[in-house]
């Protein structure tokens, strides 16, 4: 939170790693959902709300490239392209909604962590038709993490102004313009690399008296790397997405306990 500059009211952070980290800097404690996620105190008396969606992240994209796209794969391997010119392909070749694809981001076998509690809780691609290629799946992915991200922080009673996006999906344009889009929110990309390592020196800074605060050390040492508006023109489109993706949760809960007695572990 500290090293991506958000420490107001109103100022969130979501880190698109591996998991999916949603955070919000507020100036009393929150606790709802109830028994989600964490709470931290911070420095001045502040406090961060997260929910962390531990499946939801860079990793479903790794999977669906490496599990549907085998020529993809090779490409890369051989450095004839690279991840994010594949990505940038897959949004150029297909249109906001995925043609009706929906991805639930729930690969992790621990289960959900957020915005629910669910250790049944399954990935799923929902709407899948002879006619969709590597480019929709890829697409749904993107999308489908887009929605988990809104799904938690509409799960969390606090406002939120913007969403400084960090962690190694934050590199792709397209993706964080994706989730500006769905949530109808201006997304902030610091141009920081390793931004846990800059807050706790910044935190050293403030304490050795080289800034007199925290917003003071924030402002001089964050660079704004890009800033991503949400287009208008997609936010109808999105909102029927999102209820689509929510709407469909409560029958695939119903699933889930049957699928995890059925799963075998797979040979590697």
């Amino acid at each position: 939170m500290l090293g991506t500059g958000a420490t107001a009211d109103g100022q969130a952070v979501t880190t698109l790693g591996t998991s999916l980290m949603n955070g919000t800097s507020t100036d009393h404690p929150i606790f709802e959902p109830e028994g989600v996620g964490f709470g931290f105190l911070m420095p001045n008396s502040r406090w961060q709300r997260q929910i962390s969606n531990s499946g939801g992240g860079t990793l479903c994209l790794d999977w669906v490239v490496e599990t549907f796209c085998p020529e993809i794969v090779e490409r890369i391997a051989a450095d004839e392209t690279t991840l994010g010119a594949v990505v940038d392909a897959a949004i150029a070749n297909t249109e906001p909604g995925a043609c009706g694809l929906l991805f639930h981001p729930y690969l992790n076998t621990a289960g959900a962590t957020a915005p629910f509690v669910d250790v049944n809780a399954r990935g799923s691609l929902v709407g899948l038709t002879p006619e969709m290629t590597c480019d929709h799946m890829i697409r749904a992915v993107l999308e489908g993490t887009a929605m988990s991200i809104r799904h938690c922080y509409e799960a969390m009673p606090v406002p939120i102004d913007t969403i400084r996006l960090t962690g190694g999906g934050a590199r792709s344009r397209v993706w964080a313009q994706i989730i500006s889009d769905v949530l109808q929110k201006t997304i902030i990309v610091p141009d920081v690399s390793e931004s846990g390592a800059l807050g706790a020196a910044l935190l050293a800074a403030v304490a050795a008296g080289e800034f007199p605060d925290l917003d003071t050390a924030a402002d001089h040492t964050i660079p704004i790397g890009r800033v991503h508006e949400p287009n208008p023109a997609n936010a109808d489109l999105y909102d029927r997405v999102f209820a689509e993706y929510r709407d469909t949760l409560p029958a695939l809960r119903r699933l889930w306990p049957s699928l995890a007695r059925a799963r075998t572990t797979v040979p590697v």
